[in-house]
């Protein structure tokens, strides 16, 4: 809606007024832990970014000093926006809140098996991450 591109990448607006924050934000959901939940669906910790220079496979948010995001670790979709401005009312709220973005295994219509292997695997992954609170 704001005629932004790979190319050019512009901030977005609320009310026409730049939406202010950095430009790339750190999860804190405790990863190693629940990447040992176990299900059907192998659990990734992708940290590709696409940012208007290159694809970047990043360790750390110091890799992306001066860089421009086009495409977030999950692709462009609504809900890495989502997480974002999540991310952001953490960080300005409750720093030490665990907050993160968890893709889900994509399914073509409604799949109740699926949709169970998900949501166990789901509940496994947060068990795990509740035992580092």
């Amino acid at each position: 809606m704001t005629g932004a591109s790979r190319n050019n990448p512009l901030v977005p607006t609320l009310h026409d007024i730049p939406l202010k924050g950095p430009e790339f934000l750190e999860f804190t959901l405790p990863v190693d832990e629940m990447k040992t939940a176990s299900g059907f669906y192998p659990i990734k910790d992708n940290r590709v970014v696409s940012t208007k220079n290159e694809i970047l496979r990043i360790t750390a948010l110091t890799e992306l000093i001066n860089e421009i995001s086009v495409e977030g670790t999950g692709g462009g979709y609504i809900s890495n926006e989502l997480s974002y401005r999540s991310l952001l009312l953490r960080d300005l709220y409750n720093p030490v809140l665990p907050v993160g973005h968890i893709h889900t295994p994509s399914i073509k219509g409604y799949d109740e098996g699926k949709i169970k292997l998900i949501l166990s695997q789901l509940k496994g992954m947060l068990t795990q991450a509740s035992k580092t609170l």
